[in-house]
């Protein structure tokens, strides 16, 4: 719900200044606003830090949500996207000047990286030693990036929801460089091979690529 950007104008107006901290969590407890009453407080407490005018230092916060243990799509479902969807509205109705909604941004998006990397760091990297091997059950995802994409973090993100599903996901092609996949390919067998595509210019390196990947799959 919140995704589909329900989040209430009432709770975007009682978290733009210095609210009563009951009357806020209140209105993020509204089933309109589309936020599960248990992450009321949080989302509050975010929606405050990111337009405060002062530094707001949001490793506490964080600490919070990652301590919940729960799934990251419903971290960011109930969040994160709640987050992005005030600070659209106070700008599509000018209650911010564009310093603010900048600022707001940028902790957003330090808020979204550092729960993403704790997510990874806490839950879902593997021991260097525990190597992937053919016969697990368990489907098996291999990610890549073409040379010069840049998306790290959604192959992060990607990485992160894939293994919450129950795959195995293995990194390859460091650097943009992909001959290694193509022989994890050879050697091993994935049910998925997923590449990051950054730019239009190599549609055609792309489809070179996926060629390759198909003839080396086992």
């Amino acid at each position: 719900r919140a995704i589909q950007g329900t989040v209430t104008a009432e709770m975007i107006r009682r978290n733009a200044g210095a609210a009563d901290p009951l009357s806020v969590v209140a209105a993020l407890s509204d089933p309109s606003s589309g936020v599960d009453a248990s992450w009321a407080p949080i989302v509050s407490a975010l929606i405050r830090a990111i337009f405060s005018e002062e530094e707001i230092r949001l490793e506490a916060i964080i600490k919070d949500i990652v301590d919940r243990n729960r799934p990251f799509l419903e971290v960011y479902s109930q969040v994160l996207m709640p987050l992005c969807v005030c600070v659209r509205g106070r700008w599509s109705r000018e209650e911010a000047t564009f310093v603010e909604i900048t600022l707001a941004s940028g902790r957003i998006a330090l808020a979204f990286n550092s729960i993403s990397q704790a997510y990874v760091e806490r839950h879902l990297m593997q021991e260097e030693g525990d190597a992937l091997h053919p016969g697990d059950l368990e489907a098996r995802l291999l990610l890549a990036r073409m040379p010069g994409d840049n998306h790290a973090l959604g192959l992060q993100i990607v990485e992160t929801v894939f293994r919450q599903s129950g795959w195995q996901v293995k990194r390859g092609g460091d650097g943009g460089h992909l001959d290694s996949c193509y022989r994890e390919l050879q050697r091993d067998h994935f049910d998925v091979f997923g590449l990051s595509v950054g730019i239009t210019s190599i549609v055609g390196d792309v489809a070179i690529a996926i060629e390759r990947a198909r003839a080396a799959s086992r």
